[in-house]
C-alpha cells in the first residue's frame, strides 16, 4: 500500500528537485540522466524526494532557495504553439488538405522557427523573432506543397496567429496565485517586444506580469548566454533568487549554464490524434517528439535542471500547477 501511495503522489503534478553531490552519491551521470529521460516515476532519488504539495527540502513551509521571482519562457511554456495554429491553418486553407498535412505543417514550422533563431545567432545576423516566424512558415508551407507566394495574405494571416496565441488552460490561474503569494513574475522570451505585448494582452496577463522581456535587448536568441542576465537586470533581482521556468529544454540548459535555478515543465502535446496512412508510418507529432521532445541535457552536457515539474497524468497540459508547491514568501 505504501508503494501505491507513493505512485499516486508522483502523478499529482508536483515540483521535484533533482539533487547532485551527496544525495546522488554512487549514482553515475548516465543513471541520473536515465531517470530524467524515463518520463515515469523515477525522476527523483535520494534524500531530496518530497511529498505532494511541498518543495524539496522546504521544511516548515519556508522557501529554502530564497526564490523571490519566477521568470517564464513564453512560447510552449505559457502559450500553446500547436493547437491554436493548427486550427487557424485549417480555417485559412480549408478542406483541400487533410489533418495529417496540417499537423506536419505545424510541427515543421516550429522546428524551423527555432532552427532559424539559432542560425541567425551563430552567424551574427539578428532579425527579430517575427521575421524567423515568417521565414520558417514559408519553409514549412513549401515542405507540404503549398506555395506561400500564391496567396501571401493567407500566409500572413496564419503567421499573425502567433500574436494572439492561446495560453495553456492553467497558465493565468497559476500566475495569479503566484503573484498573490508575493513573487515577482516576468517573461523572458525570444519574441519581439511587439509580439510579447500583443500575446500578453490577448491573454489578460498584463496585470499579473511585472515585465515581459525580449531578446531584442541584446540582439541574440536563446540559449545564448547574453540573454539570461536580462532577467536580473530588468527585475533588479539577483540570479540566486530567480527560478527560471521553461518547457524548452535548450532554454533550461541555457539558463542553468548562466547560473539560474531552473524548472523544466514536462508539457504534453495538444494537437489532436491524427491517423497515419499505414500502420508503420510515423505521425508528425511522434517525429517531433523524437527530434524536439527529449531534453538536450540528456546527452552531451552535465547541466541538469534543478526541478522537473510533472503534469498530472490525466491532464498533460496542466504542468504549470506544479509550481504552486512553492510556499508563499515570508514577510
Amino acid at each position: 500500500m505504501k508503494d501505491q501511495n507513493k505512485e499516486t503522489k508522483l502523478h499529482s503534478g508536483e515540483i521535484r528537485k533533482l539533487q547532485s553531490s551527496a544525495s546522488t552519491r554512487g549514482m553515475t551521470r548516465r543513471s541520473a540522466i536515465g531517470l530524467l529521460g524515463s518520463g515515469g516515476l523515477a525522476l527523483m532519488t535520494g534524500v531530496a524526494a518530497v511529498a505532494a504539495g511541498q518543495v524539496a527540502q522546504a521544511g516548515r513551509g519556508r522557501n529554502p532557495q530564497q526564490i523571490t521571482a519566477l521568470v517564464f519562457d513564453a512560447y510552449g511554456t505559457l502559450f500553446d504553439v500547436f493547437l491554436p495554429v493548427f486550427n487557424r491553418a485549417k480555417e485559412i486553407y480549408g478542406p483541400t488538405y487533410n489533418d495529417l498535412l496540417y499537423e506536419t505543417l505545424i510541427q515543421v514550422w516550429r522546428l524551423k522557427q527555432l532552427e532559424y533563431s539559432w542560425l541567425r545567432t551563430l552567424i551574427r545576423e539578428y532579425r527579430d523573432f517575427y521575421s524567423c516566424t515568417i521565414s520558417s512558415l514559408d519553409f514549412a508551407l513549401r515542405s507540404v506543397g503549398i506555395d506561400p507566394d500564391d496567396d501571401p495574405a493567407k500566409r500572413d494571416a496564419l503567421a499573425s496567429r502567433y500574436l494572439t496565441l492561446d495560453a495553456y488552460p492553467e497558465a493565468l490561474e497559476v500566475l495569479t496565485t503566484l503573484k498573490s503569494r508575493g513573487f515577482k513574475l516576468a517573461i523572458l522570451s525570444n519574441g519581439s517586444r511587439d509580439m510579447l505585448q500583443q500575446v500578453v494582452v490577448a491573454n489578460n496577463m498584463q496585470n499579473v506580469l511585472d515585465e515581459w522581456i525580449s531578446v531584442d535587448e541584446v540582439g541574440v536568441f536563446k540559449p545564448d548566454p547574453k540573454v539570461y542576465p536580462l532577467a536580473e537586470r530588468e527585475l533588479r533581482v539577483p540570479r540566486k533568487q530567480i527560478l527560471f521556468v521553461s518547457s524548452n529544454s535548450f532554454d533550461v540548459l541555457g539558463a542553468k549554464n548562466y547560473g539560474l535555478t531552473t524548472a523544466w515543465i514536462r508539457r504534453g502535446g495538444t494537437l489532436p490524434q491524427v491517423a497515419t496512412p499505414t500502420p508503420s508510418a510515423i505521425a508528425p507529432s511522434t517525429l517531433f517528439g523524437i527530434l524536439r521532445g527529449r531534453q538536450e541535457f540528456q546527452e552531451e552536457t552535465t547541466l541538469l535542471p534543478d526541478y522537473v515539474v510533472l503534469p498530472p497524468s490525466a491532464t498533460p497540459t496542466e504542468g504549470l500547477r506544479g509550481l504552486l508547491t512553492l510556499p508563499p514568501l515570508e514577510v
